[in-house]
């Protein structure tokens, strides 16, 4: 079995590590590997803040009741 890349969500869109770094998740089960994702650093977690903020200030999310959202 071939693992799963996947790519993290920023501001609603997917990226790649900045870095161009990735890490692997093994299997307990069997050792395999199972998915690569984004090793995310600084630049993207300053942008994944930058949205939240931006979403929370400027948008009806914080009164927006749970089951809806």
């Amino acid at each position: 079995m071939a693992a799963v890349a996947f790519q993290s969500l920023v501001a609603g869109k997917p990226v790649d590590s900045a870095s161009g770094r990735y890490f692997t998740r093994k299997s307990p089960f069997s050792g395999e590997d199972v998915a690569v994702y984004p090793n995310c650093g600084l630049d993207e977690t300053r942008a994944a803040i930058a949205t939240a903020r931006r979403v929370f200030d400027e948008t009806t999310w914080p009164n927006t009741p749970a089951r809806v959202r």
